[in-house]
């Protein structure tokens, strides 16, 4: 059966950091790999949020959004009230 400890049966504490065993080779090619898949991470996440306020601003920069209901159904200023 394997066993899930880092050293200590007793403990089931893991690793929460990025920090990585292994020989030195290793060791940097996971810190180029984790800082490589980060700068990919953020660089999709501002593309995203930046898509995102374009679309909340084609939304804003539409007075079609702004005009009112009226009872007859039609839009238009002249009904906000």
């Amino acid at each position: 059966m394997p066993q899930y400890h880092r050293g200590n049966p007793n403990s089931r504490q893991f690793q929460s950091t990025s920090d990585t065993v292994g020989s030195e080779a290793r060791q940097a090619l996971m810190r180029h790999a984790t800082n490589f898949m980060s700068e990919k991470a953020d660089n999709a996440t501002v593309a995203a949020v930046g898509q995102h306020l374009k679309d909340l601003a084609s939304l804003w920069l539409d007075e079609e959004n702004y005009k009112c209901i009226c009872q007859t159904a039609e839009c238009g200023f002249h009904c906000c009230s």
